[in-house]
């Protein structure tokens, strides 16, 4: 019987002890998602922002070979 008791506690410590890992691996995971929806953003707004200038720069390449 105690055998079987020490391999009780021994099993629910592994289980504690991997269940511990799965919770740190989920924070890892949800850090990253986070990070990766941050860059996300950051790339969107330098694609709008790149978009903005190029069409700025198509606009006052038009203008000025009106005034040409």
């Amino acid at each position: 019987m105690d055998k079987a008791n020490a391999r009780v506690k021994q099993l629910k410590r592994q289980l504690e002890e991997a269940e511990e890992e799965v919770a740190r691996a989920n924070a890892q995971k949800r850090k990253v998602l986070r990070d990766l929806d941050e860059q996300t953003e950051t790339a969107e707004s330098a694609k709008r922002e790149a978009d903005t200038l190029r069409s700025k720069i198509r606009l006052g390449g038009a203008a000025s070979d009106k005034f040409r």
